[in-house]
C-alpha cells in the first residue's frame, strides 16, 4: 500500500491478495479494480466506499474517502512471510486513531 499527495490530494494504490497468493483487488492512483474470478462479493454503501470480501467471505478491503486529504482504509494484507491485518477490531492498528495536517500524521492508542 502507498499513499501519495498528487495535486493537493490524496493518492492511494494498493493490492490485496488472497491467502494463495492470488489478487482479490487492486487500487490504482484512487482507481478501484476487482478480480472477478477470485472474489466472492463487493459492496458501494455509498459512492466514496468500497467493501470487498475474498472466496472465504472475509473483508479484504474496506476504504472510504472522506475528502480530498482524508481516507480510512482497512484491510487484510497477505504475504509469502505472514499476515498484515488493518482494522478497527484487531491488527497493528487496533483501537488507533490517526490524524494529520500538513503532511504530518499522528496515531494514538487510546487506554
Amino acid at each position: 500500500m502507498t499513499v501519495d499527495k498528487k495535486e493537493d490530494r490524496i493518492s492511494v494504490s494498493a493490492r490485496v491478495f488472497s491467502r494463495d497468493g492470488r489478487i482479490v483487488a487492486a487500487m490504482k492512483d484512487n482507481e478501484f479494480f476487482i478480480n472477478p474470478n477470485n472474489y466472492f462479493r463487493s459492496e458501494r454503501p455509498d459512492p466514496h466506499t468500497l467493501v470487498v470480501y475474498d472466496q472465504m467471505n472475509q473483508k479484504v478491503l474496506d476504504v472510504e474517502y472522506l475528502n480530498a486529504r482524508g481516507i480510512r482504509f482497512l484491510g487484510v494484507f497477505n504475504h509469502p512471510k505472514g499476515r498484515v491485518v488493518i482494522s478497527s477490531t484487531e491488527g497493528i492498528f487496533r483501537n488507533t486513531i490517526c490524524t494529520g495536517e500538513a503532511g504530518d500524521a499522528e496515531i494514538v492508542f487510546p487506554d
